[in-house]
């Protein structure tokens, strides 16, 4: 698999810890979001304080799939994942 791609790499999103179990989430241009991570099935799950959850799917140290959840019935969007991969 390609690493990512070098206008990717310019402006990244940033993933840092917060406190044991969280995470903040800070992108160019973007909000930052903290999560409380939880495990489930070898999965992260990414709880905000408001709005959809996150499924992060880990395929090595270096990239993992994030997928929203339908607020509505809690349902993975399966089919729409982003994708992170770690920057040089």
């Amino acid at each position: 698999m390609d690493g990512p791609s070098e206008e990717a790499c310019n402006s990244p999103v940033q993933l840092r810890a917060n406190g044991e179990h969280g995470l903040v989430h800070a992108s160019t241009g973007g909000p930052e979001i903290t999560y409380e991570l939880t495990a489930f099935s070898g999965r992260t799950t990414w709880l905000p304080s408001v709005g959809e959850s996150t499924i992060a799917v880990w395929e090595s140290k270096d990239l993992f799939y994030a997928y929203s959840t339908n607020l509505t019935d809690g349902s993975a969007r399966w089919d729409d994942p982003r994708v992170y991969r770690r920057c040089p």
